[in-house]
């Protein structure tokens, strides 16, 4: 292919390219950053009223916040939970107790509701 005919193949390319409109970034704003966690592996909202729970890994516990930031309840007994999933309907929160191979379900305070799992023989 030519110079030439390449350049009028792209010329309407670029032109276009040059005349657009750049769409206006997305901005974030942050509203809270909490601290004191070594390895949050997951983090469920609760849609009804913005609170959420962490699965602090490392720390072996599961911790409770409110919509602000503001801790609710943080609990051990935990060995390295991977995993939590709010229930909207009752805010009760499910977590994947990795080691226990353990599936606990905590009450809205943080009261445990169930356990299930563990070494099946």
């Amino acid at each position: 292919m030519t110079v030439r005919r390449l350049l009028f193949t792209l010329t309407p390319l670029l032109i276009l390219c040059l005349s657009a409109t750049p769409a206006p970034a997305e901005t974030v704003t942050e509203v809270w950053r909490g601290g004191g966690f070594d390895g949050p592996h997951s983090v469920s909202v609760n849609p009804t009223d913005g609170s959420c729970w962490v699965a602090d890994y490392y720390h072996n516990q599961v911790v409770h916040l409110a919509e602000d930031g503001a801790e609710l309840w943080r609990g051990g007994g935990f060995s390295l939970p991977r995993s939590v999933s709010v229930n909207a309907t009752d805010s009760s929160c499910w977590v994947a107790d990795g080691n226990n191979d353990d599936v606990v379900h905590l009450a809205e305070d943080g009261s445990e509701l169930s356990r299930a799992g563990g070494d099946v023989t």
